[in-house]
């Protein structure tokens, strides 16, 4: 389906912008450390386990998991070594739930991840047909997603009013760091002037940041700042210098080695590869 689909309707309407099911182990073009602006998802996991980072604090998953990531909320699929996952995602753009700002499924200190709940199987069939719908491309096609998501949104909120569902307990210091981090990843960043900005030594930001997200503090930075890259080069026509330097990287080529690091590919050969995907 084209991705310009929702450009000839009004966004306040709740609408599926895409479905799709991922074996991360053979996707290579995934993206790291990101957040959508406009778009929410919900994410079951289908099959195996691994962490799954959303709003920068990390989560153990595996089959029968749903993740719910609302707009501009962090989220990052982390592999581990020998393990992988695969994921059915469905983007919802317009989404506005009862008793929660619009374009969140929580409030924010409701923990992200629901382990087997109990409405995954209903969930998880409707979803599939969504998948079906989707990939015929007409415009019925699109009325029938829509429809089906306002049953799957009700399943969603049935499920995060379950009444056993814990809150996260938050650092209110580190949520600030965070923050600060997400607005900032693209200037001359490092433990020590984050530190000096808020106050406090080098070794205590580290060690707090570690502790409340599961990242390294240069981890967390890295993995941001390439996830943006990924979106701008899938995204625009920009050149691999303009970009480099737009996620706070200053020499192009530490930029290119540091993406093809973590991506298996040049920043020049993930953008051929997601052209033609």
């Amino acid at each position: 389906m084209n991705a310009d689909r929702s450009t000839d309707r009004q966004q306040t309407i709740m609408t599926v912008e895409n479905c799709k099911y991922v074996n991360w182990l053979e996707y290579p073009d995934y993206i790291l450390m990101h957040r959508h602006e406009n778009m929410a998802e919900i994410t079951l996991i289908t099959q195996g386990k691994g962490r799954y980072a959303v709003n920068n604090h990390m989560y153990d998953i595996q089959v029968g998991d749903v993740v719910l990531c609302g707009c501009n909320v962090v989220h990052d699929a982390f592999m581990q070594e020998r393990e992988h996952y695969g994921t059915l995602t469905v983007s919802v753009s317009g989404l506005q739930m009862e008793g929660c700002p619009p374009g969140q499924f929580l409030q924010k200190d409701q923990v992200p991840v629901f382990h087997s709940p109990r409405q995954f199987p209903e969930i998880y069939s409707i979803m599939k047909k969504i998948r079906e719908e989707f990939e015929l491309g007409g415009p019925a096609d699109q009325k029938s997603c829509d429809g089906m998501l306002g049953e799957v949104l009700r399943l969603v909120s049935q499920m995060t009013h379950d009444e056993e569902h814990p809150v996260r307990k938050v650092d209110s210091f580190c949520l600030e760091i965070e923050e600060y981090i997400n607005v900032h990843y693209g200037e001359d960043l490092s433990l020590e002037s984050v530190a000096k900005k808020f106050y406090v030594s080098a070794f205590h930001l580290s060690h707090l940041f570690k502790k409340e997200t599961g990242y390294n503090f240069k981890q967390y930075l890295m993995r941001m700042r390439i996830g943006e890259a990924q979106k701008i080069l899938s995204e625009t026509d920009k050149r691999v210098i303009e970009i480099a330097q737009e996620v706070g990287y200053e020499d192009a080529s530490y930029f290119s080695r540091a993406f093809q690091k973590e991506t298996g590919m040049t920043p020049k050969e993930y953008r051929k590869y997601t052209s033609v995907m």
